[in-house]
């Protein structure tokens, strides 16, 4: 078997050949049996095999569960990606040992080995998006399906596709709406996200805004303005009636970045010199010395409040 004839599928399709392509490129099935068997094609599914140093990956894994599956509907279009590997797909960072999700038509009652099928009687917010390639579930669809298969995953990925402006707030409540009356597993879950979204109406730039707004709140500290607008600049927060400050610095906007550490640091000694107390706070604080945090916190105001100036 000429395995070169392979070659423009398997690059676009992470290093996967289907039975139905094979055989539209002049393969007969007894000869992608025989390959499988003896090589030097690797079986992954029915109809779908991986070319020999093509390297596994967990795309390629949840590629070859969708196209194996498409090949046993009547409605290929409606196999997708779904709950736990569309969250992965779009960008949210997923336990190793996962499962692969695949959403079917009711048609389709092929099972595969390693891979749960679902098969929803609802098709609500079911328009399929492409990641790395790949046919999956949208956001929305996404954040109700997570929450059925592991709810306390929702927070994250709701934090995630915000800050990415995927999703409005306002978005996310005609969601809410429109799976509550369908009575949909994964709406509690969501409900519960959105009622303890921690910064009101207000869009965060980073994941690590929202962490530090769920310290405030969880550690019982005197109320914040987030993104306040102080001395021509825009603070992540600001303790009201204070002049102490808090700015999160993520590593890859705050540190890294050469031009944002200096530009950061010219607003730290302008807002310093109109009488403001700024603290940095870095995302091993927040997330990780979260009591920590809050003590030096406390300190830092009581201290201002001590002050003969306050």
């Amino acid at each position: 078997m000429q395995l070169q004839l392979f070659d423009d599928f398997a690059t676009r399709h992470h290093g996967l050949i289907t039975r139905a392509e094979a055989e539209r490129l002049g393969v007969e099935r007894s000869a992608w049996h025989r390959a499988i068997r003896r090589g030097p094609l690797l079986g992954m599914h029915p109809g779908v095999a991986r070319l020999p140093g093509a390297p596994p990956t967990r795309e390629q894994a949840i590629l070859a569960a969708v196209l194996s599956l498409r090949q046993g509907t009547s409605a290929p279009s409606t196999v997708v990606a779904s709950h736990r590997s569309a969250a992965y797909l779009l960008g949210l960072r997923r336990p190793f040992d996962d499962p692969v999700d695949v959403i079917v038509d009711r048609s389709c009652q092929r099972r595969l080995e390693g891979v749960v099928v679902h098969r929803p009687t609802d098709r609500i917010d079911l328009v399929p998006t492409h990641r790395h390639g790949i046919p999956t579930t949208n956001e929305l669809r996404t954040l109700v399906d997570l929450g059925a298969v592991d709810p306390g995953a929702v927070t994250a990925a709701l934090d995630h596709f915000t800050v990415e402006r995927r999703l409005t707030l306002d978005t996310l409540s005609a969601l809410l709406a429109r799976h509550s009356r369908q009575g949909r597993a994964g709406v509690v879950a969501l409900r519960t996200a959105i009622e303890a979204w921690p910064v009101a109406d207000e869009i965060p730039d980073s994941v690590l805004e929202i962490a530090m707004a769920r310290l405030l709140i969880e550690r019982r500290l005197p109320p914040a303005v987030f993104h306040a607008r102080l001395g021509g600049f825009e603070a992540d927060f600001h303790f009201v009636g204070t002049p102490v400050v808090v700015e999160c610095d993520g590593w890859e906007y705050h540190v890294a970045d050469r031009a944002t550490w200096d530009r950061d640091h010219a607003r730290d000694a302008s807002l310093q010199g109109a009488g403001f107390v700024v603290v940095r706070l870095t995302r091993r604080h927040i997330l990780f010395e979260p009591d920590e945090t809050a003590a030096t916190l406390r300190r830092v105001l009581a201290r201002w409040r001590a002050s003969p100036a306050a």
